[in-house]
C-alpha cells in the first residue's frame, strides 16, 4: 500500500506575508499533510515550526539562502530523496530596496535579481516535477510589476519578471491542472522595510501609498488562487494603478510612478 502525504512549499516563510501563507495553509488546508518552509533564519524557521497546534501536519524546516544557486541544487537532492507530492507552492522569499540605481551596491543589485526572479525560477523547476493535476503555485509579485519605478528599478523589474513569467506558465501548466497565480500586493508593514533598509522619509510618495494589510493579502490571495485566477491585486487603487498603466504613453506611466 502506497500512502501518498500531500506536501506545501513556502519560501520566505520566517515572517510576514510567508509566515500568513504558513498559518493558513497549516489550518485551513486538511489535505495538507506537510509544509516544507525555506528560509535562511534558522531561528525564526525552528520557531514557526514549533507554533502551530495541528498533530496531523509535519513541518519541515530548510535553512536556505535562496540568492545561492547551489541552494537549488541542495533542495533539489533533498527532494529526490523525499519525493514529496506538492499540491502548493507558495514562492514568497523576495528583497528589494528604495534608492537610486547609482546609490544600489553591486551586492544589493545582484541579490536582488538572484532572489527575486532567479530563486523563485528555479525554486519553481525544482518543484514542479513533484507536481501533478489540482496543485497550485502562487508567486509572489507586486504592484511594482506594472511599471518601471526609477528609484526602486531593479526591484520592480525583478516583479516585472515575476508576474510575465507566472502568466506564461500559467497558459502552459494548464493543461497539466496546476495553477499559477500571481500576488500584486502594495506597501506592507512586513521586514521587507528592514531588511531593505528603507526608512520614513525617504520617500514622500512611497510612505503615502495605502497600506495592505499581510493578512488580508494572505487570505485572499489564496482564494483567488483556488478560483483558478491568474493574478490577484488588493486594493481597488492599486487595481486602477494597473489599469492607468495599461493605458497611459510610457513615459508619462513611468515618470508618475517615480518614487
Amino acid at each position: 500500500m502506497v500512502i501518498v502525504v500531500a506536501s506545501a512549499v513556502i519560501t520566505g516563510a520566517s515572517s510576514g506575508l510567508g509566515k500568513e501563507y504558513f498559518n493558513l495553509a497549516a489550518n485551513n488546508f486538511e489535505d495538507i499533510d506537510e509544509i516544507w518552509i525555506i528560509s535562511r533564519s534558522k531561528e525564526k524557521l525552528d520557531a514557526l515550526a514549533q507554533s502551530i497546534d495541528n498533530e496531523k501536519k509535519r513541518v519541515i524546516a530548510v535553512y536556505l539562502d535562496l540568492s545561492k544557486e547551489e541552494s537549488y541544487e541542495k533542495l533539489g537532492k533533498i527532494f529526490e530523496m523525499h519525493k514529496p507530492d506538492i499540491r502548493l507552492l507558495i514562492n514568497n522569499a523576495g528583497a528589494g530596496n528604495l534608492k537610486s540605481f547609482e546609490n544600489l551596491t553591486e551586492k544589493e543589485a545582484a541579490d536582488t535579481v538572484k532572489l527575486n526572479a532567479l530563486g523563485l525560477t528555479m525554486m519553481t523547476k525544482v518543484c514542479l516535477p513533484y507536481m501533478g493535476e489540482d496543485s497550485f503555485i502562487l508567486n509572489v509579485s507586486s504592484i511594482g510589476s506594472f511599471a518601471p519605478t526609477a528609484n526602486m528599478s531593479v526591484y520592480c523589474a525583478t516583479k516585472a519578471y515575476v508576474s510575465s513569467f507566472s502568466m506564461a506558465i500559467a497558459e502552459e501548466l494548464e493543461e497539466k491542472g496546476i495553477t499559477v497565480t500571481a500576488v500584486c500586493p502594495g506597501p506592507m508593514e512586513t521586514n521587507f522595510f528592514n531588511a531593505g533598509n528603507i526608512k520614513e522619509g525617504s520617500s514622500k510618495k512611497f510612505f503615502s501609498l495605502p497600506r495592505d494589510n499581510p493578512s488580508k493579502i494572505a487570505e485572499k490571495s489564496m482564494k483567488a488562487m483556488m478560483k483558478g485566477k491568474r493574478m490577484y491585486i488588493g486594493k481597488f487603487y492599486y487595481k486602477l494603478y494597473r489599469f492607468l498603466s495599461k493605458i497611459l504613453p510610457n513615459d508619462l506611466a513611468i515618470s508618475l510612478s517615480k518614487l
